[in-house]
């Protein structure tokens, strides 16, 4: 800027040359400026002068500089007062905007329009809302209200980005005129506090009253979408959005879009929007990542990782947590050690604690307790989190002792246990039976008064004492949750389940319903499960139409498998092979199932025909396949079938016999009268079973061969410590 010093600008040049300043955002030729107004003499004297040099610092976020412009102003009006609120309140120096307002009344300004918006959005900034409510009270008297549709949105979204979403309502209502801006902070106030069903009934309303959304429209909106999982709603927004161009100019609008189809678990649709972005950026690859780890791509988040590098488009922190984490859920070790590799290489590893505790969670979760150790030690500095997740990384991979030294190790940092660390190590002692030392943790949680309301805490400790063969302590904690969601019950029932309390298994579950909390897949599983155990035909049948009426058949081969077992095992063959039939998809356990059911009825036919079926369709048998074949060859007594299934079990299978299939070829050989055979085989055998011996007596019991029954007898009793025992006692 060079200036003929001779020639003095007029008062308007400087006012111009100010505002250029402004827009520029140069500071420097600012700063200049101001130094030739001083010298000129200009400042004190010349309000509008004042008023533009304060908005300049202002905008420039210089706003010390601005207060003190404004502070050797000699007439202060409205206009230099906004220019300072509104820098303070555009970078969000809330309290300071609400305190300069204050200064503004105490010199007996008269606020307008534009001081309104400014303080309001202060207001909104610091949660004020009582303040806000004041300020609402005399932006009413003064009339502004109803003439100024700024400051009638400004009041909207105030009271609803502090919770008064009834306040906000009630001013949404009386608004004279009623546009997007309005519509979207009551969308906005709804969503910000979970209430996701009012904030679309807004998005329904503009489009009854004709009001033209914006991008910040469907970016509330699509988040909303994202929340309740309403794919079709997103789709109907989606091609709102495309068909009035509005994702080819905002690229937040178009990393929503991904982010609503990803969390609709529409991964590929999501892939489709990214590859139509033009200028794809940081936070486009960071959703899509963020989408297949939380899908179980991790592979796609990794290739997502690569094509950014070749878009060169620097990741950043956020971009390795989210593929650390896609790693993690993919179980992708050597894929979650390259990262860990370039992470290092770049040196942010020193910088970012949730970096570190993503890489200990990686190398937990994929069972690399001595790697994630190593990162937990190499940290400076560790939280919560980072003992929370080396403690469950022990305690899931079988090292629980070594997760209750860090524990112990952790309090002695100093840093208190949350919900989640406790919860962690009741799991760590229930794997190792630790009653002591979990009664010990139960007492912190009570204590802490975590137990009644939060059911992580309470399942944790229910599984605990179950592990621990304490039945009636785990009642009991169950009973003192009040709180009771369905993984406390799951919890409660597989209890009772493992320990063949079958009938205490069904009455929990009728408890369950009538409290009207949800069963999922594990639920039903463990429902119909304990159906098999007790013959409880009605309610398999109930459990079967509540799984068809939720539609999870489909979704879940683990809970139709149950659901052919239920059958199978309460002789209802026909109805399981229905099910079978259905089934999209099959697997061995499904097979094993329907195998085991005409097994136990000794339809040999059947095993065989199924067993063929399940051949065909490129399913191999397993271990308990063939025990049930070998079960259908003894009641049908079929020698030369079950002695070659046997003998080619290794060559034709790939199954090494167990002593399980042992005990079944020797009671065939017993049923069939090859002694001898039987005989050999029991000699062979390394460590017999009572089972073996039993099959050789009851032979010898058939056939009339008393001496070899006398040898069975005496073996049988001392293979079975149990019958040892009474007989001793005898």
């Amino acid at each position: 800027m060079q200036e003929d010093p001779s020639v003095q600008p007029s008062d308007r040049t400087l006012v111009a040359l100010l505002k250029t300043c402004t827009n520029m955002k140069d500071l420097v030729r600012g700063s200049m400026l101001h130094a030739t107004i001083s010298e000129l003499g200009l400042l004190e004297g010349n309000v509008f002068i004042g008023a533009t040099l304060v908005d300049m610092y202002a905008k420039c976020g210089c706003l010390f500089e601005a207060q003190e412009v404004l502070d050797r102003l000699s007439t202060r009006d409205v206009v230099s007062w906004n220019a300072l609120l509104s820098g303070y309140t555009e970078h969000a120096h809330y309290e300071d905007a609400l305190l300069c307002f204050e200064k503004l009344q105490l010199e007996g300004i008269f606020p307008n329009a534009v001081t309104y918006v400014s303080v309001l959005k202060a207001c909104a900034g610091t949660q004020a809302g009582e303040k806000g409510c004041e300020i609402h009270a005399e932006v009413a008297r003064n009339g502004l209200l109803g003439e100024n549709v700024f400051v009638g949105n400004v009041l909207v979204d105030m009271y609803a980005r502090c919770g008064l979403l009834i306040k906000a309502q009630e001013v949404y209502e009386r608004l004279p005129i009623k546009d997007a801006v309005s519509c979207n902070a009551m969308i906005m106030g709804y969503m910000d506090h979970g209430d996701v069903s009012d904030a679309l009934r807004y998005l329904n309303l503009m489009e009854v009253e004709g009001i033209t959304p914006t991008s910040i429209t469907y970016i509330c909106s699509l988040k909303a979408i994202s929340k309740t999982k309403d794919e079709l709603s997103g789709i109907k927004v989606h091609l709102e959005a495309t068909k009035k161009g509005f994702l080819e100019r905002d690229i937040n609008l178009s990393n929503a879009v991904i982010d609503m189809y990803a969390k609709c678990a529409m991964i590929s649709e999501a892939q489709k929007v990214l590859e139509t972005i033009p200028c794809r950026d940081v936070v486009s690859y960071n959703t899509i990542i963020t989408g297949y780890g939380e899908s179980e791509h991790g592979e796609e988040a990794i290739a997502c990782l690569q094509q950014m590098q070749v878009e060169r488009i620097i990741p950043d922190t956020v971009t390795y947590i989210c593929c650390l984490k896609a790693c993690s859920s993919s179980r992708l070790i050597e894929e979650g050690q390259e990262v860990h590799a370039e992470i290092t290489k770049k040196g942010l590893l020193q910088g970012d604690l949730a970096l570190g505790n993503s890489l200990i969670d990686i190398y937990s979760k994929c069972g690399k307790c001595i790697e994630a150790h190593y990162v937990f030690e190499t940290l400076p500095e560790r939280d919560i989190v980072s003992w929370n997740t080396i403690i469950a990384g022990y305690a899931e991979f079988g090292f629980s002792e070594k997760g209750l030294e860090c524990y112990e190790e952790m309090e002695l940092h100093g840093v208190t246990p949350d919900g989640v660390t406790l919860a962690t190590v009741i799991k760590a002692c229930a794997s190792i039976k630790a009653l002591e030392y979990g009664q010990d943790i139960h007492g912190e949680i009570l204590r802490k008064n975590l137990l009644k309301e939060d059911p992580f805490i309470g399942s944790s400790l229910v599984d605990m004492y179950i592990k621990c063969d304490e039945l009636s302590m785990a009642q009991e904690v169950f009973d003192r949750v009040l709180i009771r969601d369905t993984v406390l019950w799951n919890a409660l029932l597989a209890g009772y389940a493992e320990h063949e309390r079958n009938h205490e298994v069904l009455n929990s579950f009728e408890r369950m319903q009538s409290q009207g909390v949800a069963s999922d897949t594990a639920t039903l599983t463990c429902i119909l499960k304990a159906c098999c155990h007790v013959g409880a035909i009605d309610k398999g049948h109930e459990i079967h139409s509540e799984i068809c009426e939720k539609g999870l058949e489909d979704g879940s081969l683990a809970i139709s498998n149950a659901v052919v077992d239920m059958y199978a095992k309460c002789g209802l063959l026909e109805d399981a092979q229905k099910v079978l039939n259905k089934l999209k998809a099959q697997d061995v356990v499904s097979w094993n199932a329907i195998i085991v059911g005409y097994s136990q009825l000794g339809d040999s036919q059947m095993v065989f025909s199924s067993l063929n079926k399940m051949m065909g369709d490129g399913i191999r048998p397993d271990a308990v396949t063939l025990t049930s074949v070998l079960k259908a060859c003894c009641h049908a007594a079929l020698f030369d079938r079950g002695t070659a299934i046997y003998d080619n079990m290794l060559d034709d299978y790939g199954i090494v016999p167990t002593t399980e299939h042992q005990n079944c070829i020797i009671d065939l050989q017993c049923r069939t009268g090859h002694f001898k055979a039987a005989i050999n085989m029991v000699q062979k055998m390394h460590c017999p079973s009572s089972v073996a011996w039993s099959s050789i007596l009851n032979a010898c019991n058939k056939w009339g061969n008393v001496e070899l029954g006398h040898q069975a007898f005496d073996n049988l009793l001392w293979s079975d410590a149990e019958m040892l025992d009474v007989m001793e006692a005898v």
